[in-house]
């Protein structure tokens, strides 16, 4: 298991928080996915095995956001 944070640009609402956390949710192993409009973040636990960051990046900018920085804990 991996967790991940990302900086995130591009979220206005809480419209933005939802669709960008369906889209996590979206990418296979993701266990959990929390994103925060005031710090503008996405924290994502997953399973590394089944996915890797570029996966998560890419859930992200699809949704609409663009990943200003991340960091593993």
């Amino acid at each position: 298991m991996a967790t991940h944070i990302f900086k995130v640009r591009g979220m206005t609402c809480d419209h933005c928080v939802q669709a960008l956390t369906r889209s996590l949710k979206t990418v296979p192993g993701v266990q959990v996915a929390q994103v925060d409009l005031q710090s503008q973040t996405a924290r994502v636990s997953h399973d590394d095995r089944e996915n890797g960051i570029n996966d998560l990046m890419a859930a992200v900018e699809r949704a609409g956001f663009e990943v200003e920085s991340f960091q593993t804990e």
